[in-house]
């Protein structure tokens, strides 16, 4: 009965070293758990975060984007518009030269007849 004692106490001194083993084990599995737990929060909190970003920036890159299509569609009326003011002030130029040469020879045909072209104007 002697070896059956110390055969049980030795069974019962693996099983309290066994169950140490799986209670240390399963502390740090725990640990693990509690850690990987504030991880995945804190993902969580970076992943609204960043698609918070992207939504803004999305937003920015659209009203960019209209900004850019009316600022060309301006320009290129602005440049539409300088050319045909220009068109007209050179047509305009072409006519007083037009005026002034045909004053000029009035005022010839005009001053031949014996008046003198000062008086004229």
């Amino acid at each position: 009965m002697k070896d059956a004692n110390e055969l049980e106490a030795k069974r019962i001194t693996v099983y309290k070293g066994t169950v140490a083993e799986y209670t240390t084990i399963q502390d740090g599995l725990e640990k693990q758990e509690t850690s990987l737990t504030e991880y995945i929060k804190s993902m969580k909190t970076c992943i609204t975060s960043e698609t918070h970003i992207i939504a803004a920036a999305t937003e920015k890159v659209k009203n960019n984007s209209a900004a850019l299509a009316y600022a060309i569609r301006m320009c290129d009326a602005f440049s539409k518009e300088y050319e045909e003011a220009t068109k007209a002030r050179n047509a305009e130029i072409e006519l007083l030269k037009k005026l002034k040469e045909f004053i000029n020879k009035e005022a010839a045909i005009f001053g031949a007849y014996g008046v003198e072209n000062s008086d004229v104007f």
